[in-house]
């Protein structure tokens, strides 16, 4: 055994091409091994840093380099002469790899179910870009055309990290998207290394659609104001403003909702209101373009009086129950003397109570002989006539 000079040999290792090495940004990077061979078939071995490079001490002569790693596809220096000359370095070694290009399956869904699944949601297909985050990897680019199937797009994509975009819009712009392009929660990159993808990449998005319209008084006249979208299934609020022009947009999530405009002193001096329920889903043409006109209020009173006792009932809260869709109202408590003034939307409806204090229990359901306020000629409807006793049971 004896030992011979060796001369220090740099290289480097890059990805595809020279602009970009195989370092520690590059999903798959993991330190792999370069190795050395000479004519004698002697091997020296050395790591990639995460810097892209390598460095080796040989011994004087023709080697051979290349990147012991068959799913990076790496080139190979061959009969590199190592000489050694006093105050010079060899040429620096340099070898690409060329991985192959993954293809992933992509899935964009509307989260319909709420739970995440493709299977569960509505598939939409909308344009998007593949954005890389670093100088690994290129911008791809998509539209409705590259999708195989409503919401399933198959990428190919070189190593990188790559973040999903879409060309986001707000509800009140001229182009506004059918449905919100935002994600459920925010998207995690997709690496792209040398792993081949077994499953689909998930990209659930918010179940809101686009909601348009303009609010109108009784005499057409455009209305600016602040009103509440109702969704009770889901007890659900949303919040609503028209502009000055009366117009309004956003996007609601799915569901039935009702949208409530609370009594306002209208331009001609006459207190209005409106209640309108829509479902916003798929249906494009029962949620855009929505011509939302308020009406006169209706005034409903009424007085509450225990049965057989005709003691008044203070204190009491009332439901009132819209036969038309229009949404429940709990209306304001009663008076010391159990009356119930209330200023509501025409329509068909019932009352509903159920109480209990500590002693007793008051009933009432009057669901059976619902009262209509459409065909009042006054703004007054007075039900004392009509119900003014609530059953009541001792426990």
């Amino acid at each position: 055994m004896y030992l011979v000079p060796t001369v220090s040999t740099t290289g480097f290792v890059y990805l595809y091409e020279n602009t970009s090495r195989w370092d520690g940004l590059v999903p798959g990077y993991s330190a792999q091994t370069v190795v050395a061979t000479n004519a004698d078939g002697l091997e020296w071995k050395t790591t990639i840093a995460d810097t892209g490079d390598f460095e080796f001490h040989l011994s004087t002569g023709a080697w051979d380099f290349t990147v012991d790693d068959a799913a990076l596809n790496s080139s190979s220096v061959e009969d590199f002469n190592i000489v050694a000359e006093p105050d010079s370095f060899p040429s620096a070694i340099e070898l690409f790899v060329s991985p192959d290009y993954l293809t992933i399956e992509l899935n964009i869904f509307m989260d319909a179910g709420a739970d995440g699944i493709f299977a569960n949601g509505t598939l939409v297909s909308p344009s998007f870009t593949l954005m890389p985050l670093n100088v690994h990897g290129q911008q791809h680019n998509y539209t409705a055309a590259d999708y195989t199937s409503a919401g399933n797009i198959t990428v190919i994509l070189e190593p990188g990290i790559y973040s999903l975009q879409f060309n986001t819009t707000e509800a009140a712009d001229e182009n506004a998207s059918d449905y919100q392009l935002i994600g459920t929660q925010a998207f995690d990159p997709i690496l792209v290394g040398i792993e081949v993808y077994e499953e689909a990449v998930a990209f659930p998005l918010r179940n809101d659609y686009l909601v348009t319209g303009e609010l109108t008084n009784l005499s057409g006249g455009a209305v600016e104001k602040q009103f509440l979208l109702r969704n009770e299934a889901d007890d659900l609020w949303f919040n609503m403003a028209s502009d000055v022009n009366g117009s309004f947009a956003a996007y609601v999530p799915a569901g039935d909702w009702v949208a409530i405009v609370a009594p306002f002193f209208a331009d001609n001096d006459s207190t209005e209101t409106l209640r309108y329920p829509f479902t916003v889903g798929d249906d494009s043409s029962v949620r855009t373009g929505l011509n939302l006109s308020s009406s006169d209020v209706i005034e409903l009173k009424f007085q509450l009086q225990e049965f057989n006792t005709e003691d008044n009932m203070s204190g009491i809260r009332v439901t009132l129950v819209s036969h038309d869709g229009f949404g429940n109202v709990t209306l304001s408590k009663s008076d010391d003397n159990g009356n119930v003034s209330e200023q509501l939307m025409p329509g068909n409806r019932s009352l509903f109570l159920n109480e209990t204090s500590p002693q007793q229990h008051w009933t009432l359901d009057t669901s059976s002989t619902p009262f209509s306020t459409d065909s009042s000629v006054e703004v007054l409807i007075d039900l004392d006539s009509l119900t003014r006793t609530l059953e009541s049971k001792c426990c």
